[in-house]
């Protein structure tokens, strides 16, 4: 869930690539993971796809480089509200990420297990920052019902 870019005409879309290759896009993402991930940190080894699961990526000597920075935002007794800033821009790279540090997604039935607290994986693009024509863009995306649903029972039933 969350925002997107989608360029209308060609040259739009040829700009904000050029801007996404050049990391003049800043993206915020929101996930809740399992477990309790270090306070903060960076995730830097390159991703590819998976060797047998097509539809899959995974940490690989020779991927393409990926790196994310996190901070979690907050604890509970067996998940963490983690937020994300991609600085590369790989396939489900913050899920590959997290669940290659053993925290996937909640949810997440590609790298982790399916949850019963939320249908979908656990993250939302939750803000998105970049200059055009000199001026400055800021978006920021409310976190959808399902999501504070689930931050709220995990609030409520597994306070540290």
């Amino acid at each position: 869930s969350g925002l997107m870019i989608v360029p209308l005409t060609k040259e739009a879309h040829e700009i904000f690539s050029d801007m996404f290759k050049e990391k003049t896009i800043q993206k915020t993402y929101i996930a809740v993971a399992l477990g309790q991930p270090e306070k903060e940190g960076v995730i830097d080894f390159p991703i590819g796809r998976h060797n047998t699961v097509r539809n899959k990526m995974t940490h690989r000597l020779d991927g393409r480089a990926s790196k994310t920075r996190y901070k979690v935002k907050q604890y509970f007794a067996d998940h963490s509200v983690v937020e994300a800033y991609p600085e590369t821009g790989r396939t489900h790279q913050i899920r590959v990420h997290l669940a290659t540090l053993g925290h996937p997604l909640v949810s997440d039935k590609l790298y982790g297990k399916n949850s019963h607290l939320i249908r979908r994986h656990a993250l939302h693009a939750s803000e998105i920052m970049f200059d055009f024509k000199n001026k400055s863009y800021h978006f920021k995306a409310p976190l959808p019902a399902d999501f504070k649903k689930l931050i709220n029972h995990l609030e409520k039933t597994s306070s540290i």
